[in-house]
């Protein structure tokens, strides 16, 4: 989930043959609870959290996620 497009990278992750069936992109955020609610995070089997570690704000860590 994120607040973008996903970059080129993250496309050819999510489109690869090991996990276009596994892993889904949603557009929206972490920190709203009508995202969460809307992707059905409670049921998911695991997720990953990739956050921005150059980020000079704790805002700006979830702006590429």
């Amino acid at each position: 989930m994120g607040n973008t497009v996903p970059s080129i990278e993250m496309q050819g992750l999510l489109t690869s043959p090991d996990n276009s069936l596994r892993c889904k992109w949603l557009e929206g955020s972490l920190l709203v609870d009508s995202d969460l609610v809307r992707c059905d995070a409670s049921k998911a089997i695991c997720t990953f959290i990739f956050c921005d570690k150059t980020a000079t704000s704790p805002e700006d860590v979830y702006a590429e996620v």
